[in-house]
């Protein structure tokens, strides 16, 4: 008799900042709507998924809401002084989907805007994947979610810094926190 031992699900525990932007693009914005909570009416929330968006609303914020593809922002040019990410990448799960969106985001920032990713570390051998995390708002509400994706990305920190940068953007900063990353980055004003 073979006796199996369940793993304790690893829960990350992150703490979410005011965002201090005057108009925000929220990239995969639907769900929880993480964003949409802390900036509110500031934020324009595009998801590929209507249920992503009802979702979301369910907060109530006074957020501006599009469905609408990240590798087709409906958009103009130069619009937005801060784009998101925050654990939307990784349902791009090929790295050329990935790259339209950050081109776009790239477009319809203005110059001298900021790029602000929070991402899954994904490595090519995991499939499925799940992450896990309680989120910590600023006003210290908790929000506990979990994410499941097609697994095999190779999507974690250095490589995400060689595609921000391949599709023009700088990096400001970047933090490594094992199985989630952050990347802070700006278009350049010239």
């Amino acid at each position: 008799m073979n006796e199996q031992t369940e793993q304790p699900i690893h829960w990350n525990r992150i703490k979410l900042n005011d965002l201090d932007a005057k108009l925000i693009l929220d990239v995969g914005g639907g769900g929880e709507g993480l964003v949409s909570r802390i900036a509110q009416d500031r934020v324009c929330a595009v998801d590929i998924k209507l249920s992503e968006v009802r979702e979301a609303r369910i907060y109530d914020p006074e957020s501006n809401w599009f469905v609408a593809d990240a590798r087709d922002l409906p958009f103009k040019d130069e619009t937005f002084d801060l784009a998101t990410f925050w654990y939307s990448l990784m349902f791009m799960r090929h790295r050329a989907a990935k790259k339209t969106a950050l081109q776009e985001t790239f477009r319809v920032l203005r110059r001298g805007g900021r790029l602000h990713i929070m991402a899954a570390a994904i490595e090519p051998v995991q499939d499925p994947f799940f992450f896990r995390a309680v989120f910590t708002l600023p006003d210290g509400t908790l929000s506990k979610i979990g994410y499941g994706v097609g697994g095999k990305q190779e999507q974690n920190l250095d490589s995400m810094i060689r595609l921000v940068e391949e599709v023009g953007f700088q990096i400001d900063r970047a933090e490594d926190n094992g199985s989630w990353f952050v990347i802070d980055a700006t278009r350049p004003v010239q």
